[in-house]
């Protein structure tokens, strides 16, 4: 594994100072080598090395040493496991996961499975647009992203689009970025009310806004990547498991 120090540039061939030269040399090493190995001479380090051999089959991986991150074998162990949980999951399902369509509209049926909500995705989809809270921060970030990776006529007017969302976002709004920031939200909005299209952080705050509740977001490993709660509520929270841009509810 190659760690990058920042800031640092590697000297070919490598120079020492007076006094490192002395600690680089075979000399050195043959002088300290009980120092460096805790063995007092070469045959007493191959014997103890032979022993620790010896004591697992040749050519075997140990779970410890494939996770050392400094092993070669890190990255091997890394993918191999990846695997098997890919293709155990195909096989036979996660028991920890609810399983919704993806049909575009994940976020939604998570969110009324989980909630227990009495509706269906297409009519909370357009509850959400009418609640939607347009100066949320979730909400501003998403239409930057939106438009980031949206086409322009050309790269002027894009950068033109781009600064007013940022201003947008900083509370820095001038007059001039007001009929960008409009035209933004209408068509952001336009495209969320499309069956479909994939909602986030907005949307859950949205649903919170009208039918309350708790609902914490993990991502496939289960690591928490943003929480919807009240911190003084005692409801447990619900748990969505986002990954590859597709919601699904764990089972707790």
């Amino acid at each position: 594994m190659i760690k990058v120090v920042p800031n640092s540039v590697p000297s070919y061939p490598p120079t020492f100072f007076p006094q490192e030269e002395e600690k680089a040399s075979l000399a050195y090493i043959h002088k300290n080598f009980q120092d460096l190995t805790g063995c007092p001479n070469r045959k007493v380090y191959d014997k103890s090395e032979a022993k620790v051999l010896s004591t697992s089959r040749p050519g075997s991986i140990t779970v410890e040493k494939a996770k050392d991150e400094d092993s070669p074998l890190f990255s091997l162990f890394e993918k191999l496991a990846a695997l098997i949980t890919y293709i155990l999951g195909k096989i036979l399902g996660d028991p920890r996961i609810k399983r919704m369509p993806g049909d575009g509209d994940c976020l939604l049926h998570s969110l009324i499975y989980s909630l227990k909500l009495k509706t269906n995705s297409q009519n909370l989809r357009q509850e959400i647009i009418q609640h939607i809270d347009t100066a949320d921060p979730a909400f501003k970030n998403e239409i930057l992203e939106f438009f980031s990776s949206a086409s322009f006529r050309s790269p002027k007017e894009k950068e033109k689009v781009l600064i007013s969302l940022m201003n947008y976002i900083t509370d820095e709004v001038e007059a001039e970025d007001i009929p960008e920031i409009e035209r933004c939200q209408k068509a952001y909005l336009d495209k969320m009310s499309k069956n479909g299209f994939f909602l986030g952080g907005s949307a859950i705050k949205a649903v919170q806004k009208l039918y309350g509740g708790q609902v914490v977001v993990v991502d496939r490993d289960f690591q928490t990547i943003a929480r919807f709660c009240d911190e003084s509520s005692s409801e447990k929270p619900v748990m969505l498991r986002l990954d590859r841009q597709h919601y699904d509810v764990v089972i707790r």
